[in-house]
């Protein structure tokens, strides 16, 4: 059976990079966003948005070449377009500012969490945490001394409950998934989450970077292990992969319908009976 994340996937991608052991992630619309050939993203990237800021900072206006990097983040300057780009070298993620004036960070007021978000609308957006090095990095490369900071908002950081491992969702969009936030301890629970993928499903997952998929969609709620395989919800569908690797059904439903099928599948059970087809056609 052809494992398919094409849609339900969005942000969460997993690549173990041999030469370091450590597990990277990369955002596709990181890429997607800058195409020119993808005028919608790009229009959406050059619009700017007003928020009312916790701490504000005037950065100066006069700032340009920005240039800085660090063991773990590196933060630069395009020299045409004013584009202040920051990137999370262990996440392997990025979130690209449109200038000085809109770089600010997002709290998430339950949780303490720290980020940096940008949001092209329609559930799709970068986030890159922000940590007490990446902080001080911005600083030094903004030159001063306090980093614009505002209540985060359009979007909800949950916690695993399995993992304390932290993952931020787009209000209205929970069906397709939440990136994960991952310090160095979250990666290690991700990969022996992954690891334990691979031990109990050998037939039907064949790699690492499919093992830290399902790993992942489970850390986010929309993955759930089953004795006899794994069930995955998306924005609009239902899908069972057995652990033969061969045999599999698939649910498709209107996206307005998705609350229903949510609902059920928050009751918790993990047993052979949501495995069957016929139980989620019930309702």
């Amino acid at each position: 059976m052809k494992i398919d994340f094409s849609y339900s996937y969005h942000n969460l991608i997993g690549r173990q990079q041999k030469s370091t052991g450590k597990t990277g992630f990369s955002d596709l619309l990181s890429k997607k966003a800058h195409s020119s050939q993808n005028r919608d993203f790009v229009d959406l990237l050059q619009t700017k948005f007003e928020s009312p800021y916790l701490n504000y900072c005037n950065y100066s206006a006069d700032l340009s070449d920005i240039n800085l990097e660090t063991e773990n983040y590196k933060i630069s300057q395009d020299e045409q377009s004013g584009y202040i780009s920051i990137y999370d070298k262990k996440a392997g993620t990025g979130v690209v500012m449109r200038s000085v004036q809109d770089l600010a960070v997002q709290k998430d007021i339950a949780t303490g969490t720290k980020v940096l978000i940008r949001d092209f609308g329609s559930g799709f957006y970068c986030v890159v945490r922000v940590t007490d090095e990446l902080e001080g990095a911005l600083k030094k490369a903004l030159q001063t001394d306090v980093l614009r900071e505002k209540e985060l908002t359009g979007f909800k950081v949950h916690t695993d409950q399995k993992t304390g491992i932290h993952y931020i969702t787009a209000n209205g969009y929970e069906g397709r998934g939440g990136i994960l936030l991952l310090d160095d301890q979250g990666r290690e629970k991700l990969v022996s989450m992954a690891e334990e993928y691979m031990s109990q499903y050998p037939q039907l997952i064949k790699s690492m970077d499919e093992a830290i998929m399902f790993a992942a969609f489970e850390i986010s709620g929309v993955a759930k292990r089953t004795p006899n395989g794994i069930l995955k919800l998306g924005p609009n569908s239902l899908s069972f992969y057995d652990k033969n690797g061969k045999d599999g059904w698939q649910i498709l439903f209107d996206e307005l319908d998705y609350e229903l099928y949510r609902k059920e599948w928050d009751k918790g059970k993990n047993t052979d009976e949501i495995e069957s087809k016929g139980y989620w056609e019930s309702i």
